[in-house]
């Protein structure tokens, strides 16, 4: 290790400079990149609050439109129609029954 006034050379497997680097430290450069990183992680982190709240909207109005239909549907019945016509059946058609 070489210490001087202004610098110090050091060549070790691990170097721990904890607390001992600040922002202000940095060149004008790297303080831009540091900066403009955070910023851009600011916003992804607001877009990703506002799309998790999308989402949970989205799933609440399913939820309650599912529960909606389930809730008005009182019964089903199956009806049965036998006939040899092969279009133009509707609903107005005679011959539907309940029973096969």
């Amino acid at each position: 290790m070489i210490y001087t006034s202004n610098a110090l050379t050091a060549m070790a497997n691990q170097i721990d400079l904890t607390g001992k680097v600040t922002f202000n430290s940095m060149d004008s450069t790297l303080q831009n990149r540091v900066t403009t990183a955070e910023g851009n992680a600011s916003i992804a982190k607001s877009q990703a609050a506002s799309a998790v709240d999308t989402a949970n909207t989205a799933s609440d109005n399913a939820s309650s439109a599912l529960s909606k239909v389930n809730n008005s549907i009182q019964s089903t019945t199956m009806h049965y129609l036998a006939t040899s016509a092969s279009s133009g059946v509707t609903t107005s058609t005679s011959g539907w029954s309940t029973n096969i």
